[in-house]
């Protein structure tokens, strides 16, 4: 009997109150004890502990038939899973522009910072700037814009080619080193293509291929009538650049991870990778093996990069889970000099918080009996690549977005809406141990959350259904937390932002409500329209007491801005009292609602009134016209930043400069 067995009853007892969906394989850094003190978190010894796990939280009834990858390089139907050594980099990665004028540029002048939850944490983007240079992550390669002088010239540097079936989501820069991470896979292998007959023993199975159809096949291999079709195989990359010559930035590190990655932040020196791996249900969960399961990972300071497959018996499970998937925390120094520290977890992370000492994962479970769903926190401490384990607890209901966590002076703040809003939302409390000392409950009964930001002692609420009551929370005594305040207003905020201590701003959607006239001739409301992209400014001088003071309105009902639900699309200019964000409003275009205005707007949110500042318009393109030749990833980003006298703004293939007092385009640079 595995130890998995022998654990089982004591783990389901105390799952009632804490389970954490874990699974957790943790490298040299790790304080195993701390896990195996728990009572929650088991240690697998065998691979036969995961197996059981697996088959407990899992549906795996489907067939006996797995569309997998591992069976490619098990049966030698391909070498490995890129066409080329993982983790090495092709010999032509660049397309330089070597002829660049050497001019001067910029220099250290005032320069955008991507909008961040945290301060001292920074959040990857698709674009970044160090106030000399622009970098754009643009899914198949990287741009690398030079600013040449104050005047907004602009040169194309570097060009930054991934091979074929790589493409970049987000970058980090910090001084000569450019972060660059997507997702890597391969397309669809055809058998039938690659074997033309024979056959292969594995233990007890055999695997025969004839023609283009398989009469018996293992657990690594899908089913077809006509053609066996293997899955692509999918990781996620992270590259280290060292961008000192910046006309050839040279791999110094190349990792990849099983699954997609999900968030990342990085503090000082060290890049924090999360990646979600998905386990196939396809699969014969009674002779399946490591392989077919087990996440899977390169790293170019590693074994010369490559596959290695996380350790049984570093695994830590959790036996009662609904989740079957890994979470992957990577953590790599930015020199490039070092193995990365990699920790998994099974479950799918829902959100993430970091600051500079601690991490929170957050998985959220379901009860599909009843409907009900609660989130469960692992609480890490961090120390550069040193991860350790700290807590575990779990709070009812679920959360909106990262903005739902924060810590504060050693206590855990999380805001959370159950399935069933009827009872309103909470905001609990957590100590270090992540147990419960504070909570507020019936927060606006029938309304769900639509945004929060913790700052310090003090926090903030959106709700709403058709109205939208901003509240104001005291949090000074952790043990007591209040509602403070509370103001209804049309419209709702997607975004909060505190600007200073007597002042939050507010992003999000103007709205009116709609009546129905009863026979007495009262009305009831029955619901909302909606408006256009609102800012709102609130003024909580007196905490008990928030008002709007003033408010503003842009766009029609199908205006978009990604600031809505994306908050490093928002650029923020504390020095001269500005907030800007991209804006498309759209009207019905020859059967598609496509762009009627779109531009980049500055907002003067610095006195009693919210004014528009100045507008970076651009071209309105019609979608349904665009030949396939347009259909570029980089055409269709749309986002700016500033540096020095000058915004950049790249929209449709271009980076556009303009003045930042006159809001004059100065100079254009098509990519």
């Amino acid at each position: 009997m595995g130890v998995y067995e022998m654990k089982k009853a004591l783990a389901v007892v105390m799952i009632v109150a804490l389970c954490l969906t874990t699974v957790i394989s943790y490298g040299g850094y790790f304080d195993k004890e701390d896990v195996t003190d728990s009572g929650i978190l088991v240690r697998a010894e065998t691979f036969e502990d995961i197996r059981l796990a697996l088959k407990e939280s899992g549906d795996f009834d489907r067939d006996d038939y797995r569309t997998g990858f591992s069976a490619l390089k098990l049966y030698g139907v391909v070498e490995d899973a890129s066409g080329m050594d993982m983790g090495v980099m092709p010999e032509s990665v660049f397309n330089t522009f070597v002829d660049v004028e050497e001019s001067a540029s910029v220099g250290t002048g005032s320069f955008s910072q991507t909008n961040v939850q945290v301060e001292g944490i920074d959040e990857a983007d698709v674009i970044k700037t160090d106030g000399e240079y622009l970098y754009i992550a643009a899914e198949e390669c990287i741009y690398i814009v030079k600013l040449i002088d104050s005047e907004g010239g602009l040169e194309l540097v570097t060009k930054m080619y991934l091979d074929e079936y790589s493409r970049t989501s987000n970058i980090f820069i910090d001084g000569d080193r450019l972060i660059a991470y997507g997702y890597r896979w391969v397309p669809r292998v055809n058998v039938s293509d690659n074997v033309m007959g024979g056959a292969v023993d594995n233990e007890d199975s055999e695997i025969i291929l004839f023609d283009s159809s398989l009469s018996k096949i293992s657990t690594d291999i899908a089913r077809v009538d006509e053609g066996i079709w293997f899955s692509e195989k999918g990781m996620s990359f992270v590259k280290i650049y060292d961008t000192s010559d910046i006309e050839n930035p040279e791999l110094i590190q190349d990792f990849a991870v099983d699954g997609d990655i999900r968030t990342a932040r990085k503090a000082g020196n060290f890049v924090y990778i999360l990646a979600n791996d998905y386990v196939n249900h396809n699969i014969n969960i009674e002779k399946v093996a490591p392989g077919d399961v087990m996440p899977y990972y390169t790293d170019s300071n590693v074994e010369d990069g490559n596959e290695i497959m996380l350790p049984v018996e570093d695994v830590y499970i959790c036996p009662v889970n609904d989740a079957v998937s890994f979470t992957t925390l990577a953590v790599l120094d930015i020199s490039g000099r070092f193995p990365a520290e990699i920790q998994s977890f099974m479950g799918s992370i829902s959100e993430f918080y970091m600051n500079d000492e601690s991490a929170f994962l957050a998985f959220s479970e379901w009860n599909w009996e009843d409907g009900t769903r609660k989130t469960n926190l692992v609480a890490l401490n961090i120390d550069g690549m040193k991860v350790a384990y700290r807590a575990e607890g779990s709070v009812p209901g679920g959360l909106l977005n990262q903005f739902s966590m924060d810590e504060y002076d050693g206590y855990f703040r999380i805001a959370t809406t159950p399935n069933d809003n009827s009872a309103g939302s909470s905001i609990y409390v957590l100590n270090k141990a992540l147990n419960v000392v504070g909570s507020i409950n019936g927060i606006a009964k029938g309304e769900q959350i639509y945004s929060v930001r913790f700052m310090g002692d003090r926090g903030y609420v959106v709700t709403f259904e058709t109205m939208d009551p901003f509240f104001t929370i005291d949090l000074s005594d952790p043990t007591n937390p209040y509602i403070a305040g509370e103001l209804k207003l049309p419209g709702y905020s997607n975004y909060l932002h505190q600007i200073d201590k007597d002042t939050v701003l507010g992003i999000g959607r103007d709205t009116q409500e709609t009546y129905v006239k009863n026979p007495d001739g009262t009305e009831t409301v029955v619901g909302f329209v909606q408006g256009g992209i609102k800012l709102s400014l609130f003024d909580i001088s007196d905490f008990a007491n928030p008002v709007e003071k003033d408010s503003f309105v842009i766009g029609s009902e199908a205006a978009w801005a990604d600031a809505l639900y994306n908050h490093k699309a928002i650029v923020f200019d504390r020095a001269n009292g500005l907030v800007g964000f991209c804006l498309n409003d759209h009207s019905y275009y020859s059967g598609w609602y496509e762009p009627a205005a779109k531009g980049a707007y500055m907002f003067d949110i610095s006195g009693d009134e919210i004014e528009i500042d100045g507008i970076m318009e651009s071209e309105v393109i019609h979608y349904s016209t665009l030949t396939d030749s347009k259909w570029n990833p980089v055409n269709h980003m749309e986002r700016f930043c500033y540096a020095g006298d000058n915004y950049y703004y790249l929209q449709g293939g271009e980076v556009r400069a303009f003045d930042r007092a006159t809001y004059e385009e100065v100079d254009a640079l098509s990519l």
